[in-house]
């Protein structure tokens, strides 16, 4: 007797399913079968099973958990799919807006340019007092500098009006900003604690030229002009 899941009987069947499944408006890739093709067939292995020698029915249960299984996971990873190819539209539709508008990120470069505003800050987790904040050209010679007092903490807000420190225009092109600051209780070389002006970290705001996606769509990109470029999850702020 044929083996209607194994034998020829069962080949013939399965492509009558396949040339019926083509016809029909919602098609399935060629050569795949659904869970409700599987309990067809399983339901006709029953229906040919010889009486002497019946199926056993935890090999039958196995088959089907396995398939249920199967089908299972495969639904999650369309869905998956689906969810992913929809979170990165709308992350480069998001992105794409930030064109044109400033955004604050984590940098020591800026770019002067005639009549607009160096704007920036420097975030704080502790006090600290003689804040001054330093125009350095590429060369490292400061060409302006910004004093900004004391602050217990925090975000502390600066700007630079693109001058040095006789009031005249810089030129245009890229400088570096740097925060320094008169901190309490930094070990010195020996490991005493001291009162030192150290280095503070700076972050700036500066315009976005362009947004670059990554291969599959996914690893978005913020491009400045002449700063190089972040990740858009890097992205602090959006002015």
């Amino acid at each position: 007797m044929f083996d209607p899941i194994n034998g020829s009987q069962s080949s013939s069947y399965v492509d009558s399913l396949r040339k019926n499944d083509e016809k029909a408006a919602d098609t399935k890739p060629q050569g795949q079968l659904t869970q409700e093709d599987f309990f067809t067939l399983m339901t006709k292995q029953l229906a040919m099973q010889d009486p002497s020698n019946p199926t056993d029915n935890e090999a039958m249960m196995q088959q089907m958990t396995n398939m249920s299984i199967s089908e299972g996971i495969t639904n999650m990873s369309n869905k998956f799919d689906v969810f992913t190819e929809s979170m990165t539209s709308n992350q480069a539709l998001q992105a794409s807006s930030l064109v044109g508008r400033d955004v604050l990120i984590d940098t020591h470069y800026i770019t002067n340019t005639p009549g607009e505003e160096v704007s920036g800050r420097i975030p704080l987790d502790y006090p600290a007092s003689d804040i001054k904040i330093r125009i350095e050209d590429e060369n490292g010679v400061v060409v302006g500098e910004v004093p900004m007092g004391a602050s217990t903490g925090g975000n502390l807000e600066f700007k630079w009006d693109g001058k040095d420190s006789s009031g005249n225009q810089v030129p245009d092109g890229k400088y570096i900003v740097r925060a320094v600051g008169l901190v309490q209780n930094v070990p010195d070389e020996d490991g005493n604690l001291k009162a030192q002006h150290i280095e503070l970290p700076v972050q700036v705001r500066t315009r976005v030229d362009s947004v670059s996606m990554g291969q599959n769509g996914t690893g978005l990109t913020l491009n400045f002009n002449d700063l190089g470029s972040v990740k858009f999850e890097d992205v602090i702020e959006v002015s």
